[in-house]
């Protein structure tokens, strides 16, 4: 994801062609072991993991929605 922010503007264009490819095996992962509903450890509060992966998505710098 860093690819896409720094760099030259060949290098940030080349980063976001690369991106879906990069990041789809570990998001599938990720997505195979967080549970459909509720926080990923299965208690009422969230855990580092649940807060890490709020931050991989939500994040301006460089979540995957700033990225679009």
């Amino acid at each position: 994801m860093y690819a896409c922010l720094f760099g030259s503007e060949d290098s940030k264009k080349a980063g976001f062609v690369a991106l879906p490819g990069k990041i789809t095996t570990p998001l599938a992962a990720l997505e195979r072991n967080v549970p459909k509903s509720g926080w990923v450890n299965g208690r009422s509060l969230p855990s580092l993991a649940d807060l890490c992966l709020y931050d991989l998505v939500n994040s301006p710098f460089p979540g995957l929605k700033a990225l679009k």
